[in-house]
């Protein structure tokens, strides 16, 4: 019997990926647009398009009568750490829709991409699981992202009481096939550009995007309602990960190190700058990605491995299938060294 799907924020990076695995194993998928939203690798697949307000709930609900399972792929990312308590209430708007959407139109399950972000670092040096906790308070009100994705998973998790079964996935970085936004992927886009200037050292887990949307699958028929999975790949020094990529690249490694403080300022600098004229680009170093690097740290995926049949495949394969992807897309093409500098 053919599994009919409908995957929310199919048109993004991860969402991509998602699609593509459900129509490897046959499945029907459909899959929501924003207006104006890149849909030329969606509609590649033959996918059928949907365009939906993902705070509408009787409009979403319509799209996904007749699924039986939704993928919320569409999980917001602070693109600025300014207007932070809008961008979480969005989050969280968005979580709690999608799940009453889903128990209006009888959806049987809803698998929820959220982030290894919500799950706690141990003070000792262990991996981190999902029985953790939540991220420390501090960091919570110190970080947009954070607190983004803290908030909109536990909203997903209580309106889920009421039904449908909901399992949660907390991946980790992903890199891999139609990143074209150029979000994890600007680790590779970056150097191999020239237009990556600065980076703050700190740890970073990175999973080929296939294998985590592999795991979504098998979390729509094996996963636990109400359990949360960690999918994790391989954890390395930024530093070392900026030069393997450099070196597959075959290009110089001309990147300066900063310090936590040093980098918190840059990225708000670079920030504001894309902010005031975003004709001048997005930031060159994110706020977000600086949060996630500073707090970076080993994660456990065992469960994932156990009860969805998650193999992460080698981070060096990993690297090199983004690579090959922005060469064949033309990503990689030589770009104006970056103007920005640590100056006030």
């Amino acid at each position: 019997m053919t599994l009919k799907a409908m995957v929310i924020g199919g048109t993004g990076f991860l969402g991509l990926n998602i699609m593509e695995a459900l129509l490897q194993d046959g499945a029907s998928v459909t899959c929501t647009r924003r207006r104006g939203s890149n849909t030329i690798f969606a509609r590649r697949m033959g996918v059928p398009l949907v365009e939906a307000d993902l705070t509408d709930e009787a409009a979403l609900a319509d799209a996904m009568r007749g699924r039986e399972m939704v993928f919320m792929a569409a999980t917001p990312y602070p693109r600025f750490s300014s207007g932070a308590r809008e961008q979480i209430e969005h989050a969280v708007r968005m979580a709690v829709t999608c799940v009453r959407a889903a128990r209006r139109a009888r959806v049987n399950r809803v698998v929820f991409t959220s982030s290894v972000a919500t799950v706690a670092q141990p003070e000792q040096d262990t991996p981190a699981t999902e029985d953790a906790g939540p991220p420390r308070p501090e960091l919570l009100a110190a970080s947009p992202y954070f607190a983004m994705k803290h908030a909109a998973e536990t909203a997903a998790l209580a309106e889920a009481r009421q039904g449908p079964d909901l399992v949660v996935l907390n991946p980790t970085g992903c890199v891999g096939p139609y990143d074209y936004r150029v979000g994890t992927g600007i680790l590779i886009v970056g150097i191999a550009t020239g237009r990556m200037s600065h980076y703050v050292d700190g740890w970073v887990d990175l999973a080929d995007v296939r294998d985590v949307a592999r795991a979504h699958v098998s979390a729509a028929f094996r996963g636990q309602a109400g359990g949360r999975y960690i999918l994790s790949g391989e954890t390395v020094r930024v530093g070392v990960l900026l030069r393997d990529i450099a070196r597959r690249l075959d290009t110089p490694f001309h990147c300066q190190e900063l310090s936590p403080a040093e980098a918190i300022a840059f990225a708000d600098r670079e920030e504001e700058r894309s902010r005031r004229d975003p004709r001048s680009g997005r930031a060159l170093l994110s706020r977000a990605l600086v949060d996630i690097l500073l707090e970076g740290g080993r994660v456990d995926s065992a469960r994932a491995r156990a009860g969805l049949g998650f193999h992460p495949r080698p981070l060096g394969e990993a690297l090199d299938n983004a690579i090959n992807w922005y060469r064949r897309n033309g990503f990689l093409r030589p770009a104006a060294p970056a103007t920005a500098t640590m100056a006030s």
